[in-house]
């Protein structure tokens, strides 16, 4: 088989990247999901509690960031060293 044909898969820097957003989201994640669970409104105040937007929303931002990142990185400097 020829060298210059696709191999399929992933890059180290995906990899990497994809990693990198599960180690940090994941403790992101819980750590929201506890403080959305425990959080409490003041009594005669408007409060905006739910799931999509104080947990899953911030979290995913968090996970993207990190992993384009991380991803960025790492792609970089596997191309600076060669």
């Amino acid at each position: 088989m020829d060298e210059s044909s696709y191999k399929g898969g992933r890059t180290p820097a995906s990899r990497w990247g994809c990693a990198a957003a599960a180690l940090i989201g994941a403790p992101v994640f819980l750590m929201l999901i506890f403080v959305e669970a425990v959080g409490d409104c003041a009594p005669d105040t408007r409060c905006s509690k739910g799931f999509w937007g104080n947990v899953a929303l911030p979290t995913a931002i968090v996970a993207i960031v990190v992993g384009i990142s991380v991803g960025w990185i790492v792609g970089r400097l596997a191309r600076r060293r060669g």
